[in-house]
């Protein structure tokens, strides 16, 4: 089932994507183009690799540099266009193996009619790790958006995916995610709060690492003028809760337990837009990561601090 919906999936997200434009009214609109670069620092209380489910055990702190530039065009009207690059480099000062730098490419196309918005999306990302080759990811999306009132959207989305590890072949895989996010908008487009609930199943080369899981995200957001300048503030919570379909080969041979992970997340934003181009980003995180398997146990907690340039 998962290897007739990759075949069909990626062919469809793509054609729909390219095609698109080519199907509605000629277009004198110029495109957009924005940017940023951030540099800062972070410290991790437990670094870890969360693909690999490996924790050190051991907090670091770490350089960050971040960069990314977008575009944005309005084909129509209705239709609009948005594509981009993003490359982030994290390196820890001792804890050398964990350091690692994330490509991204993503493009999308979405076609308003009336209150409500289809599209389509598609993500590349290529991950590196110890200065190594580390993890490949594609993924394609399909999603819409309708507005029940003025200030209620919702948006169902159906995502497939594909991960290919360099070293790691056992854990290559690919998902099939299915989520719906509700938003509220008040006080105006800059505050949301948003609730969203999600089912996933992973289908990895190793039945050990084979999972379904189910999960609620939970999300504010909020834009305010203090000292005459735009500040920025998000509060957000991730549960996931994961059922493996096989025992791991790690847990003890005598126990009938099948492996479970319960995964709690929670993040704190706080963006100070000193004016149009220079902002400072602060963020603060929790990880609660549960697990029957000893390895995939371990708590973890994140602050960073960067300062960002955009134009």
């Amino acid at each position: 089932m998962c290897k007739f919906i990759r075949q069909q999936f990626y062919p469809t997200a793509i054609a729909m994507l390219l095609l698109t434009p080519a199907t509605d009214a000629a277009n004198n609109s110029t495109p957009e183009l924005s940017g940023a670069v951030r540099a800062g620092a972070a410290y991790h209380s437990n670094v870890n690799n969360t693909q690999l489910e490996q924790a050190s055990g051991r907090g670091d702190s770490a350089r960050v540099l971040e960069a990314e530039v977008k575009t944005r065009w309005a084909a129509t009207s209705q239709w609009q266009l948005e594509g981009g690059y993003s490359f982030s480099d994290t390196a820890y000062r001792q804890a050398d193996s964990y350091s690692s730098q994330l490509h991204l490419l993503y493009a999308d196309s979405s076609y308003r009619f009336g209150a409500h918005t289809a599209g389509v999306n598609l993500y590349y990302a290529n991950a590196r790790l110890d200065d190594a080759d580390f993890l490949s990811l594609r993924q394609a999306s399909l999603y819409s958006m309708h507005t029940l009132q003025s200030q209620l959207v919702l948006r169902p989305a159906l995502t497939i995916g594909e991960k290919r590890f360099t070293q790691f072949s056992a854990r290559n895989s690919t998902s099939l995610n299915a989520a719906v996010d509700s938003f509220w908008f008040y006080d105006g487009s800059g505050r949301f709060i948003s609730a969203g609930l999600l089912a996933e199943q992973e289908r990895s080369d190793d039945v050990q690492y084979r999972y379904k899981a189910a999960g609620i995200r939970l999300k504010w957001s909020g834009q305010y003028q203090f000292w005459h300048d735009k500040q920025q503030f998000q509060l957000a919570l991730r549960y996931n809760r994961r059922d493996y379909e096989h025992s791991s080969s790690a847990l003890p041979v005598n126990t009938d337990t099948e492996r479970q992970d319960n995964q709690l997340q929670l993040e704190a934003v706080w963006q100070w837009h000193f004016n149009d181009h220079f902002a400072l980003h602060t963020k603060l995180e929790h990880g609660d990561f549960d697990s029957t398997l000893q390895t995939a146990d371990y708590r973890d907690s994140r602050a960073s601090v960067l300062l960002a340039l955009s134009f």
